[in-house]
């Protein structure tokens, strides 16, 4: 029985590996190292699997889904990843550099170990989501994104624009916000605990029933006067 379940987990993974542009749907299965460069991988639905060691660069990551499924290591280098659906998933050692996330979905999702440089996230959802340890630096932007009911723990913002988004039920902890413009957000129910602030700039922020505790802000001025 193990063995014929070996050469059916085989089968998948080499079929996934010849047919990356094709409408590929694996359920249960087991994903292996997707690398190279200059290709697209797309039109792929994994239902609980584990996909790990992907390392793609200058290559499209487009329409694919990922449903209770354990995704790990994947490295995007000048790389686009659009129209991406995440549900239930684990991601962990994420890295994203000089490269975009357009039009993408993260709902009840783990995400540790997320490294975001010089990168631009656009129109992208994060629904009942767990961050923690995810680093946004040098010259990210995040455009038109909207963050409902999430923990973001360890968070650093540094060298980082937010605009035209919204950040709805956020619980951010022992987070970093350094070097960072911030413009027409709307921000409603954050808790904000343990947080450091330097050279913040708010512009046109909407910002209501928010609970700060233990704070730590060591300014743009402590937090523009402890939020007025």
């Amino acid at each position: 029985m193990s063995s014929v379940l070996d050469r059916s987990m085989g089968e998948v993974d080499r079929s996934l590996k010849q047919s990356f542009s094709m409408a590929n749907k694996r359920n249960l299965s087991r994903v292996e190292e997707p690398t190279g460069e200059d290709f697209n991988f797309e039109d792929n639905s994994f239902q609980v699997s584990n996909a790990r060691n992907f390392e793609l660069k200058n290559s499209r990551f487009v329409d694919n889904s990922f449903n209770a499924s354990n995704v790990n290591g994947i490295n995007l280098s000048d790389s686009s990843l659009e129209d991406v659906q995440c549900n239930g998933s684990s991601l962990d050692e994420v890295m994203m550099i000089g490269s975009k996330m357009i039009d993408t979905s993260f709902h009840g999702a783990k995400v540790t170990r997320l490294l975001i440089n010089n990168a631009k996230v656009e129109d992208v959802n994060f629904h009942g989501a767990n961050l923690k340890g995810i680093d946004i630096m040098n010259q990210s932007q995040f455009i038109d994104c909207d963050f409902h009911g999430l923990n973001m723990v360890q968070t650093v913002f540094d060298k980082t624009s937010v605009l035209d988004s919204i950040f709805q039920g956020v619980n951010f902890k022992e987070s970093i916000f350094e070097n960072c413009h911030f413009e027409d957000v709307k921000m409603n129910e954050l808790k904000i605990i343990n947080c450091r602030f330097k050279n913040v700039n708010l512009n046109d922020i909407t910002l209501s029933k928010k609970n700060i505790e233990n704070k730590e802000f060591n300014s743009t001025e402590e937090f523009i006067n402890f939020i007025s």
